[in-house]
């Protein structure tokens, strides 16, 4: 039986599943680039100036996922949180920002677009990365957490320093334009 999910509880044809040797699957989500430690997450999901709403809806799949595996464990199916570094992708080319001349954020604008793009700087292939995550989704003890693409470590590193460090490195990177 195909089962689909979806949050924050299993969806109706994954209710009429019976016998326990159907039960099983991985479910993945994306969120963005994280650790599997949940401690340093509170910083790494640290909003970058210009994207606090992008931030807030990846720290929201950050939290469904953790609770999306508890509540399928009974079910035998596996939930996989892939947060992602760089990864080429269309979300940059696909976002439009018009705003009105007379907007507050006018002098900002070139760092708003930078913010916004660098992602695609370099990034990893589309296909490496979509690769490696279904091997890992399709082997017999999937992890519960992956990051990979571009600077995937690096952001674990970061997310050592003291968050009041890292809020002020984080504006005059992205967003202070004195």
């Amino acid at each position: 039986m195909q089962c689909s999910l979806t949050w924050p509880l299993a969806s109706k044809e994954c209710s009429s599943l019976s016998a326990p040797s159907s039960r099983s699957g991985t479910c993945i989500s994306t969120s963005r680039y994280s650790t599997e430690n949940r401690k340093l997450n509170c910083l790494l999901c640290s909003p970058l100036p210009w994207g606090g709403i992008y931030a807030a809806t990846k720290s929201a799949v950050h939290a469904i996922t953790d609770a999306l595996e508890m509540e399928c464990r009974p079910f035998n199916i596996k939930v996989l949180l892939v947060a992602p570094g760089g990864v080429k992708s269309n979300i940059a080319a696909n976002q439009t920002y018009d705003p009105p001349p007379d907007t507050l954020y006018a002098e900002y604008m070139e760092r708003i677009l930078s913010r916004r793009d660098i992602s695609q700087s370099s990034p990893m292939p589309t296909d490496v990365f979509a690769r490696r995550v279904v091997t890992q989704a399709l082997a017999p003890s999937p992890p519960s957490f992956m990051t990979l693409g571009k600077n995937a470590i690096l952001f674990w590193l970061v997310a050592l320093l003291p968050r009041h460090w890292l809020l002020s490195f984080l504006w005059k990177r992205f967003g202070d334009i004195s």
